[in-house]
């Protein structure tokens, strides 16, 4: 279609702007001379096309000057795409948006050299054509992001069955990292190098591999108290591409400042004997990128687990009631017993032979008979309450019918709402144990916390007295702290905690359990190079919406495996 647009809409001359970028400037291929512009993102620069290129009318410009892109002659070996053929050209957008409904796009391509008057906008409806092949051809462009790149990635530690590496002998992972951890040769396994690898499946060729090696001695140094961010020094330092694990996304991590990314104002005191007596050092801070978030750590109160005595547990059984109800319901089963015995027939004879008479009188007798006789009741009217049944005397008189229908009654509501409320009061911890945050607050309790999210927690609980681990060990050296006495309850995150092998068992240990106190929660990513971290966030996203590939799916495969 040739034309200038739809009225509205119209195609505008972008000859000028294309001839402002003079980075780009090239020769044409077909004369040699006439001055053009290079298409493409800065980082893929190709064809050489005029200054004319997308102005002023609907014209198929992509077939006319994109070479060899859509190149005609190039038919009989490879198909020329379709949005080739389709008409298009550059408008203004302002006027667009304002006096028509024609769909406007921003130029990918000049986008991020352009400003101001000089950004470029397109439309393929004002050309009465469509923009879909264009966009597919884009999306397809994207999915080769890094174009086949192979990610140097570092993990931090051993944790069974997250990462890790085999013994070479036994092949029984491995908890404890030795030598083979500085050896590149030694494969690591777990969940998260699996789901790497089924991410590089995912990605068709963009990541062509990921290869694991050490984090260096130096970063372990500067960050003695996390492996973690060990390896985002080492990746804002530039040693590897990314880290593999379950970093956590904290305002520490984002604000690393490289070691050489310092700048230090140098000022000569008056009188002094050397060149530079006084350094002022300002840290020129670079925020270390970290993909998009794959799961959030939600991090719990851990407490002591509160052993119960055998009194408390069978206190719980009367808890559903209260002691004033029980009296209540003691009294009804005393009253039924004297009614029942009220309406009973006189003591008869073979009552009276089964008691022994002798050296008693009559009217001793009678007492003694009718004393056997209402403890018999009491007795029976408890294990009728407790069996929730009452006893069927068709030879009984209508009185105590009567009265037995109303003790029926009571033991069907009485039951009623005991057993509605039994479960949760057995499965109700008894109290002396903190089992919230605010408790611990409130008491005064030290809490082991990891130093890494020290300004989360100290912002998220201001009033909270936290025991920031100094130990090399991360969580266990947390754990340790706590048998040590030098806290009362710990914050732990849940996703990796949980399932890691040495923790666990180090809870057991020491008798701690999980309440569903939360305290914080804390995104978790992988910390990458800032010029990877939209390939890497691309395929993680893309991974989990159309292939079901996330790490929560690898975890449960994988432990379903074992």
């Amino acid at each position: 279609m040739t034309g200038s647009g739809r009225p509205g809409c119209p195609c505008t001359d972008a000859s000028a702007v294309l001839a402002s970028f003079d980075d780009r400037a090239c020769r044409t291929p077909s004369s040699g001379e006439e001055p053009g512009v290079r298409l493409g993102p800065p980082s893929g620069l190709r064809a050489c096309v005029p200054l004319a290129y997308g102005s002023s009318s609907c014209l198929q410009h992509d077939l006319l000057h994109d070479e060899p892109a859509c190149a005609i002659d190039r038919a009989g070996e490879a198909e020329v795409p379709p949005y080739c053929f389709r008409s298009w050209c550059y408008v203004d957008p302002v006027v667009c948006k304002r006096d028509s409904e024609e769909v406007v796009y921003g130029s990918s391509y000049f986008a991020h050299e352009a400003s101001g008057s000089a950004s470029l906008f397109y439309s393929y409806s004002t050309c009465n054509s469509t923009v879909d092949d264009w966009l597919d051809h884009v999306h397809d462009e994207e999915k080769h992001l890094v174009g086949g790149v192979v990610l140097t990635a570092s993990i931090p530690k051993y944790q069974v069955p997250i990462h890790y590496k085999r013994d070479r002998v036994s092949g029984e992972p491995l908890v404890s990292v030795g030598d083979e951890y500085y050896n590149d040769s030694v494969p690591y396994d777990g969940i998260y190098p699996r789901y790497m690898k089924e991410l590089v499946t995912v990605s068709n060729g963009d990541i062509e591999d990921v290869v694991y090696t050490y984090r260096s001695r130096a970063s372990q140094s500067l960050h003695p108290t996390s492996n973690f961010t060990a390896v985002v020094q080492d990746i804002e330092n530039g040693l590897y591409d990314m880290g593999v694990g379950p970093f956590w996304v904290t305002s520490e991590r984002l604000s690393m400042v490289s070691l050489l990314n310092v700048l230090c104002i140098y000022f000569l005191r008056p009188g002094a004997n050397i060149k530079f007596d006084v350094a002022i050092c300002h840290s020129v801070l670079r925020q270390t990128p970290f993909t998009t978030a794959f799961s959030y750590d939600k991090n719990f109160l851990v407490v002591p687990r509160h052993i119960e005595s055998l009194e408390q547990e069978v206190l719980k059984v009367l808890s559903p009631f209260t002691w004033g109800a029980w009296l209540c319901i003691l009294g009804v089963i005393l009253l039924a017993a004297m009614l029942s015995v009220w309406f009973s027939d006189p003591v008869s004879e073979p009552q009276r032979d089964r008691i022994r008479w002798r050296g008693m009188s009559r009217q001793r007798r009678n007492k003694v008979a009718y004393a056997r006789l209402a403890a018999d009741m009491v007795l029976e009217k408890g294990i009728f309450f407790c069996s929730a049944g009452i006893e069927q005397d068709r030879g009984s008189s209508f009185p105590h019918k009567v009265m037995s229908l109303g003790f029926a009654f009571f033991i069907l509501i009485t039951v009623s709402a005991y057993v509605a409320n039994l479960a949760a009061f057995l499965t109700r911890p008894v109290s002396g144990g903190i089992v919230s945050v605010e408790e611990a607050i409130n008491d005064g309790v030290t809490i082991c916390a990891h130093p890494v999210v020290r300004e989360e927690l100290e912002t998220a609980h201001p009033h909270a007295i936290f025991h920031f681990t100094e130990k090399d060990v991360d969580i266990l050296g947390m754990i340790d702290d706590f048998a040590e006495g030098k806290c009362g309850a710990l914050v732990l995150g849940w996703e990796d905690n949980t399932i890691d092998v040495a923790i666990r068992e180090a809870l057991c240990e020491n008798e701690l359990v999980f309440t569903d106190s939360l305290v914080i929660e804390m995104p978790m990513a992988f910390p990458v190079s800032p010029k990877l971290a939209p390939a890497v966030s691309y395929w993680i996203t893309e991974a989990h919406r159309f292939h079901d590939i996330s790490i929560k799916e690898m975890t449960e495969e994988y432990l379903e495996e074992v």
